[in-house]
Parts: C-alpha cells; structure tokens; sequence
C-alpha cells in the first residue's frame, strides 16, 4: 500500500480522534436537561472568571473529563463562538430572528445556578459548520433567556387535541395581565376538560405578557398590521372553554414556528370580547371521546 495514501488515513484518524467527544463525556452530556434559548439577544460576550469558575466546577464534579472542561470553558468567550452567533447583532437584527437562525441548536442546561447552556458538538452535527466548533460551546445569558424542555403527558396531549380551534382576528384585544375572574374561569373549565392542575397552572402563569414568547410581546404592539397578521396568523390556536374570551398555544402544536414565537409547554392569551373568530371548523373529524364530550359541553 502507498505508504503517503497510509499516512493520509493516519492523519485523518488522529484529528477526528482529537476532534471528537470521549464516550465516556457523551454519556454524562446525554443525561443534562434539554433546555430551550428563547431570547438569544441576552447572551454574554464576555462571562467573568466568577461564572466561569463555577460552571467548571460544577463539570468537573460531574465527572466530565478536565480536558473537555477546559475547552468547554475556553469556548464560553465570544471570540471561540461559531462564526455565525460572534457575528449576531441584535441591533442590526431587529430584535427579532424571524428565520429562527439559531433554532436548530439542542442545547442543555449548564448544572448550577448560572444561567447558561452549553451547546455540544456531536448533538449538533447536521447543522452548518459556521454554526458550530469543536468539541462544543458555552454561552451564558442574563436572566429570562432559558427554559428548560417540559413534555405535556399523554392525557394532557389528549385534552389539548379535543379543545376546538380558534382564529384570532384582533391580537391587539389581548389583555395583560388578565382580570382575575378570567383565570379562575379558564382554571376550572381547563380541569374540568381533563387537563392537569399542574400543566394549567404553568398556563396560566404563561398568560401574563412578560411569560410571552419574545417575538408575541414586539409584534403585539407593531404598527404594521399586515406584519403582524402575516405572522401571528400562522398561530394554531385552542379556544379556552367558557364565557370569556382566550387562547392556549401549545409547544408541541406549533412546532414549525421560530422558537422566539413560542414558549414552552405553551401559554395563553386572554382578550377583550370580539377577538376570536366565532367559528372556525375542527381540525378533524375524529370520533369524540368522553373527553372530548366534556369539552364540548363546557364550550
């Protein structure tokens, strides 16, 4: 055999050696929370040795091996960022990322109190390369970038599916904070519906404007109605059972909106009367189950 032809593939072999992640450090990484960046414009550029300091430690005692932590660090400053997040300007981007450039990336949460994600290498590998450097990086953020990934149960998926859909026509009826007897009534028809206590609380708790997607809040307000509309319109919507007036938009249903169009496991927005679209047809025409029954009466 061509003895260069040999030391080609002896070469390639130890970069990708050097280049990829230990089983071992992969384990480990696989079982961090899955978190989700809302909010990219509130990343740090520069973290402080403080923070810094406290992410390795935290690493380290998850048994990662130093060698990983010490490139992982490295690569929490802006300038070892992939090329396409160093070069993000949220004053030249509108402050809104309409094409979700950043939506692709799985991240998980940083173990710790810092609010952080670190971004690995091996998760990411069908994105552009510009996206992405070796083994992975850390970005750290102020407060409210970061949630992390909340699954609806099945038996809440179910009573979600059964709610009717809805149409709203006027975004700017929303009312935020929403009047407490709202609440109250959205809170028991949704229980009544099936739906946990607890992933009714999270909603509700979603139905204040500052635990709104980021993109809701600016397009909410814009001038530009036929912006505004383009946009929000591409929203499916559940309509809350009851006399007043309300919409649930779940994660999971509208998985094909930029991530700064949603929150997770998804929120609500109440309205003043004449808001939503009296009628809109069923998604689909499925036999209607006790729950769905239930559902229907309350509606």
């Amino acid at each position: 055999m061509n003895i260069k032809f040999i030391t080609l593939i002896c070469l390639v072999y130890c970069i990708a050696k050097v280049n990829s992640i230990d089983p071992a450090d992969e384990a480990i990484a696989k079982s961090l929370i899955p978190a989700r960046v809302f909010n990219w414009d509130r990343k740090v550029n520069q973290p402080s040795d403080e923070q810094k300091t406290e992410i390795e430690r935290e690493l380290l005692a998850l048994n990662f091996s130093p060698k990983l932590v010490e490139d992982l660090i490295r690569n929490s400053d802006k300038d070892y960022w992939p090329a396409s997040l160093k070069s993000h300007n949220p004053k030249n981007d509108p402050n809104i990322d309409e094409n979700g450039l950043f939506d692709g990336y799985k991240c998980k949460r940083s173990p710790g109190k810092q609010e952080a994600v670190i971004v690995f290498h091996f998760d990411n590998t069908t994105l552009p390369k510009k996206m992405m450097v070796k083994p992975g990086f850390i970005v750290f953020f102020l407060k409210e970038a970061i949630e992390d990934y909340q699954r609806i149960s099945e038996s809440d998926e179910h009573a979600a599916n059964a709610l009717k859909p809805a149409r709203v026509s006027k975004w700017g009826y929303n009312l935020s904070p929403p009047p407490s007897p709202f609440i109250r009534e959205a809170t028991n028809k949704l229980i009544g519906c099936g739906f946990s206590p607890e992933l009714v609380n999270v909603l509700m708790k979603n139905s204040d404007e500052k635990h709104w997607p980021a993109a809701l809040s600016l397009y909410m307000h814009t001038t530009d109605e036929d912006k505004r509309h383009t946009l929000l319109d591409r929203y499916r919507c559940k309509r809350i059972p009851g006399h007043y007036e309300g919409v649930i938009i779940f994660h999971y249903n509208n998985k094909d909106m930029p991530e700064k169009f949603k929150a997770n496991p998804g929120f609500v927005v109440m309205f003043d009367f004449g808001a939503i679209d009296k009628f809109v047809p069923r998604a689909d025409s499925a036999r209607i189950s006790s729950v769905d029954k239930m559902c229907n009466i309350l509606q």
